[in-house]
């Protein structure tokens, strides 16, 4: 038996390498914590080894494919697209009033009784 025999030994070239939850997060570049609740409610892969979240590259690749987002297909994205305006709505008699306001707050109502009384004449 020659020493690259040896009993036990397992050569490091089949040995696949495990990331604690802390660094798997930076090498995904997200928070720790994001990535250990994800593990906890199952939505992403991972292994548990002696109670604590271990990723492997495959794992980390899988956890980025979940959750990159292409573009969809058919749809041109040259212009941003535009919200038409909302046509102000009238009253639900359709006879052209226009619908209840509330009434002004106290300052507003002062303000505007201020210009009445200084146009009332003497």
């Amino acid at each position: 038996m020659n020493d690259g025999e040896a009993a036990g030994i397992v050569p490091a070239s089949s040995v696949r390498l495990l990331y604690t939850a802390d660094e798997a997060a930076a090498l995904l570049r997200v928070k720790p914590r994001w990535l250990k609740r994800q593990a906890a409610t199952r939505k992403v892969p991972f292994t548990m080894l002696a109670g604590s979240y271990r990723f492997s590259a495959r794992h980390l690749e899988e956890i980025m494919r979940m959750h990159e987002n292409a573009p969809e297909r058919g749809e041109s994205h040259t212009l941003p697209h535009r919200r038409a305006r909302r046509q102000r709505t009238t009253d639900a008699s359709d006879d052209g009033t226009a619908p209840l306001r509330p009434r002004p707050g106290p300052r507003r109502m002062a303000r505007d009784l201020g210009t009445v009384v200084g146009r009332l004449p003497t």
